[in-house]
């Protein structure tokens, strides 16, 4: 059942976990993404699954990376997940209007799945911190927006 699109925009929040196409990935294959905050200027920041977990160990043991880069989610029923899904923490978090998501939501190219716990937005918060690629900046912004 499709929500008003209210209520939707209401629901979007760290921990919800969307599924999408999007153009700011290297590939227009519809992928997982996980809402880590929404600020009070209605952008919301993003990160997105993989199931390849070998192919992201690997460039993170090629770059000496730290090993809390990789989040681990298993799929369960919470998190609507269909397999295990893994969260690179070396790449910027994609940002989003809501504007942008409501729109991809009402023309049925964006679905929500479901969410993860705090235990699952601390690691990933952990791994963005700690990871070296990420820009100080949005560290800092990451830092203040993600409680």
């Amino acid at each position: 059942m499709k929500l008003p699109s209210a209520l939707f925009q209401q629901g979007i929040q760290a921990g919800k976990i969307y599924y999408f196409s999007s153009d700011k990935i290297n590939t227009l294959v519809p992928h997982y993404f996980i809402c880590i905050a929404r600020t009070e200027d209605e952008v919301v920041f993003l990160v997105c699954g993989t199931s390849q977990f070998e192919k992201r160990k690997n460039f993170i043991a090629a770059r000496n990376l730290p090993d809390s880069t990789l989040v681990w989610i298993p799929p369960d029923e919470e998190n609507g997940l269909t397999k295990d899904t893994y969260i690179d923490c070396n790449s910027n978090p994609l940002e989003y209007s809501i504007e942008s998501l409501i729109r991809q939501y009402n023309e049925d190219h964006l679905s929500f799945k479901g969410e993860v716990g705090s235990l699952i937005l601390a690691q990933i918060k952990t791994g963005l911190l700690d990871s070296p690629l990420i820009e100080d900046s949005l560290k800092e912004l990451l830092r203040r927006i993600m409680q």
